[in-house]
């Protein structure tokens, strides 16, 4: 009897054995497939997220190409206004060029005396500043020129005619500054 029941118990476990099996075979077929589905879903949702990313960030491109050129066109226009009002604050300026350089100078002076040689009078409530410019090269023997500002393009306007009718006048002793040539 026991070798019988050893054999029904037998057949009943492999029977229980492959019944389990084959259940959850289903089953866990069936969360693999579940599984795999939340898989895509989520891979579906980051490739949307991506996308919409994406759009947005060619949005955001598009727009800032806008905007810098329309940046680039208000700097064109705020360079021609800067050089057009550089050009107007220099347009009463008289440059003097190779003036010997004294450590006392009264350039104001020198001015007036340049002046008065040229017959034209420069009054000093006409000038604005006199002064001498930065130097460009520390090697170079040359002196630094001269700036005169005047209040109004009309005295600058003047004062040249004047030097040029000096000069054309006097061909043979032109307005100039001593600078040695050997240097």
């Amino acid at each position: 009897m026991n070798d019988v029941l050893k054999d029904h118990i037998g057949y009943f476990v492999g029977k229980v054995n492959t019944s389990v099996r084959v259940l959850l075979a289903k089953e866990l077929k069936m969360v693999k497939e579940e599984i795999k589905e939340m898989k895509m879903d989520f891979r579906s949702e980051k490739f949307d997220e991506i996308i919409k990313e994406h759009k947005e960030a060619l949005e955001n491109i598009k727009v800032l190409k806008e905007q810098n050129y329309r940046l680039q066109s208000i700097v064109m226009q705020l360079q021609a206004r800067v050089n057009r009002l550089e050009q107007n604050a220099i347009s009463n300026n008289i440059e003097v060029q190779c003036m010997p350089e004294h450590t006392f100078e009264n350039l104001m002076s020198i001015v007036k005396n340049i002046g008065s040689v040229i017959k034209c009078e420069v009054a000093e409530e006409n000038v604005l500043r006199v002064t001498r410019i930065a130097e460009m090269d520390k090697d170079s023997p040359r002196p630094r020129s001269v700036v005169v500002e005047s209040k109004n393009q009309k005295l600058r306007d003047v004062f040249v005619a004047a030097v040029f009718n000096f000069n054309k006048n006097n061909p043979n002793d032109r307005l100039n500054t001593y600078f040695p040539s050997w240097l």
